[in-house]
């Protein structure tokens, strides 16, 4: 009884974030023919079943303020003074470390797509935007692969930093207007560790210390400013990638649960499906709410570790979601009780 309830919650644990990048595991064929497919009726009529579950899921949203507002306030107190003078120094070089050998390994092909080979082709950020789409031959743009290159090795050495998130902000800007809406699913959990690098700078063990500071003069927001805008848009991207991908297209995470056989203890794949929706998009908006910041962080790291073995996929898939997720771990609700 106990192994199977750690392989159900090991279930649950994986499922809330491990499939929010479908398109890394289906091909544009499967998910343009499940798109067309009619969803479980679960998720296009109103019944007893969709009510009792979305109760019992706002309950626990509400029951989850109540815990942080009432009970967790000492808590987080104690872990702030633990954290917060470590998170200005090695929050950012965490941050930059995972940025940048995601940009590296993207640009070498060492982050395919599901079923493709390793170090076949170059991609732009994340393993569905392939460089040889673009353009009429296929090769107009992969010197873009060279860019990346260069930023990820900057991120990872150290080196204008600030200048290195610049130039990562316009190559999202780039992938967007190339790639379409497909990149803005990805754009905000980019533009999030590229906020904070260019406020913080690159943290501890710098090659040269000041070789950004013609940059540093141009944050004049102040952090107490900055934090809430990376909660809340961390927060509304969970939310709706959430709501885009499992609640509007539930087919597509129904056939991966089944393809990958996850266990599912005699309960149809529909209803997991529903309630890893809801879950994804409480999550978020408690998320943008500044509410249980540090304990949902930790289990989407561990969410995310977990699902990445069970698929045998290199971490680095999900570096820029893992560098956000240590940030806002390190600093929590953003209001510490310690300052340098």
């Amino acid at each position: 009884m106990s192994k199977r309830l750690i392989i159900f919650v090991i279930f649950f644990i994986t499922s809330s974030q491990g499939f929010a990048h479908e398109a890394w595991i289906l091909t544009p064929e499967q998910i343009d023919k499940l798109s067309h497919t009619p969803p479980p009726l679960i998720f296009s009529n109103l019944s007893i079943l969709t009510l009792i579950l979305s109760f019992t899921l706002g309950l626990g949203l509400f029951l989850a303020i109540l815990i942080d507002h009432i009970h967790l306030k000492k808590i987080n107190r104690i872990i702030d003074y633990i954290l917060t003078p470590i998170a200005d120094d090695y929050g950012p070089m965490i941050t930059r470390l995972f940025l940048g050998f995601m940009l590296f390994c993207a640009s070498l092909g060492t982050l395919p797509r599901f079923g493709m080979d390793a170090m076949g082709h170059a991609t732009l950020l994340v393993p569905d935007m392939d460089l040889r789409l673009l353009g009429k031959t296929g090769t107009e743009w992969l010197f873009i692969k060279n860019i990346q290159l260069l930023i990820g090795m900057m991120l990872i050495l150290g080196l204008f930093i600030r200048h290195a998130v610049v130039m990562l902000f316009v190559l999202m800007i780039f992938g967007v207007y190339s790639f379409g809406m497909g990149m803005m699913d990805y754009f905000p959990h980019f533009f999030v560790p590229c906020l904070y690098l260019f406020h913080k700078g690159g943290g501890k063990y710098f090659i040269l210390h000041h070789s950004d500071a013609s940059l540093k003069s141009t944050t004049v927001l102040k952090w107490e400013h900055i934090y809430p805008i990376m909660l809340f848009v961390t927060g509304i991207t969970f939310s709706y990638l959430g709501y885009s991908k499992k609640v509007l297209n539930p087919n597509l995470i129904i056939v991966i649960l089944e393809n990958f056989k996850f266990p599912n203890f005699g309960i149809p794949y529909d209803i997991l499906a529903f309630i890893m929706a809801m879950i994804e998009v409480c999550a978020g908006i408690l998320i943008a709410c500044g509410l249980l910041v540090r304990p949902l962080c930790l289990f989407l790291l561990i969410a995310i570790s977990t699902f990445t073995i069970l698929l045998n996929e290199p971490l680095l898939f999900h570096g820029n979601i893992i560098a956000v997720m240590i940030i806002l771990f390190l600093w929590g609700n953003g209001k510490p009780i310690y300052n340098h």
